[in-house]
């Protein structure tokens, strides 16, 4: 009798392993962050030999969307910076909504409002008579591999939800003084600029 009781038990026990696990498995996200590579061949104002490079992974599994973001810039300026902009309303419209600027000097402009998606692949910011305030969303770090941003951004504030329309943009400084220097101002910026749109 024992022995059927304990058959009894042990059965039970597996039979309650079993569904955990089966519900678990069935109701875990296994997808919770993406990892992307993105490389542009000829922008020799921003890199010497024109290859540019950004591996950027995205991890949602927290409150925050976490971004880590490699770039191989081969100098340092305190002008450059990364921008970010999310379809918030889901209207595929990325020109609408306020875009995140993100200096290499760890700082954003005075006004998020202020930042716009522009035509030639950066962001634009409106002009005001206030520095830059240390940024609450990322921390930069330089070495002779370039840039490492890590990013956080609230999953509220951007309206986080999968598949995310996104813009990225990557801008050098010194690449752009050094292009204006010799093409039009205009010109000068689209070769100071690499940008990607793409789902997170």
């Amino acid at each position: 009798m024992k022995q059927k009781i304990l058959s009894l038990v042990l059965a039970v026990c597996l039979a309650v392993s079993f569904g955990l696990n089966v519900y678990q498995f069935l109701n875990c996200d296994s997808e919770t962050s993406v990892t992307k590579t993105f490389v542009w061949i000829g922008k020799n104002y921003v890199r010497e030999g024109g290859v540019v490079r950004i591996n950027a992974t995205f991890d949602w599994s927290g409150s925050n969307l976490t971004i880590v973001m490699l770039i191989n810039d081969d100098d340092f300026s305190g002008g450059d910076y990364v921008g970010l902009v999310f379809d918030k309303d889901k209207d595929e419209n990325l020109f609408d909504e306020v875009a995140h600027l993100l200096t290499s000097n760890n700082k954003i402009p005075p006004y998020d409002w202020t930042n716009k998606l522009e035509e030639w692949g950066g962001i634009y910011s409106v002009p005001v008579l206030l520095p830059p305030k240390p940024s609450p969303y990322h921390n930069c770090t330089f070495t002779d591999d370039g840039y490492t941003f890590n990013i956080e951004i609230s999953k509220t504030e951007i309206n986080f939800t999968r598949p995310m329309l996104t813009h990225l943009c990557f801008f050098d400084a010194d690449a752009y003084n050094s292009a204006s220097r010799e093409i039009p101002l205009q010109e000068a910026r689209e070769k100071a600029v690499v940008w990607v749109v793409f789902e997170v």
